[in-house]
């Protein structure tokens, strides 16, 4: 992942775990999976986000750094980012890969967002669940049809 990504990134998570409040790097480099490989790393990041105005000044602990966003880097996060320039952080991708989490968002209809699902592969899925729809005795039948014809509604407009 290119630099200017994950100081996006670390902004995004800034922004999203509260705007008004020091955050943990590490926590956020956990929870978004920020590829951060050393703590020299880390520092040299914070340093930059630091001289440009994007954070306040940073707590920096031996393997662990905590800083929250300045008033300019939440305009920062709303309307631009390092990596898409004039693009608000808060609305670019990251190639973040989501894998068997069902409970995902997607956001669809905003510039900087792409899908690599094939329709293909919704078909396919979709023919699964349709499947175990039949195969559930204890489903109304009524149900059961209601929720297939939505499911080949779907699958018609791929």
């Amino acid at each position: 992942m290119k630099q200017v990504e994950i100081l996006d990134l670390l902004l995004k998570g800034l922004y999203e775990e509260g705007k008004d409040d020091y955050r943990s790097f590490v926590f956020l480099i956990n929870k978004y999976g920020i590829p951060i490989d050393t703590t020299e790393e880390l520092i040299r990041l914070t340093k930059r986000l630091e001289n440009d105005g994007l954070i306040g000044k940073p707590v920096i602990m031996r393997t662990d750094v905590s800083a929250k966003l300045s008033s300019h880097g939440i305009d920062y996060c709303e309307g631009d980012s390092y990596t898409y320039s004039g693009s608000a952080i808060i609305n670019n991708n990251y190639h973040i890969s989501v894998e068997n989490s069902n409970a995902t968002t997607i956001v669809s209809q905003s510039e900087n967002i792409k899908l690599n699902i094939s329709p293909s592969e919704i078909k396919r899925d979709l023919t699964e669940i349709i499947d175990s729809i039949n195969s559930i005795n204890e489903m109304q039948e009524i149900n059961q049809q209601k929720l297939i014809e939505k499911i080949n509604t779907i699958i018609n407009k791929l």
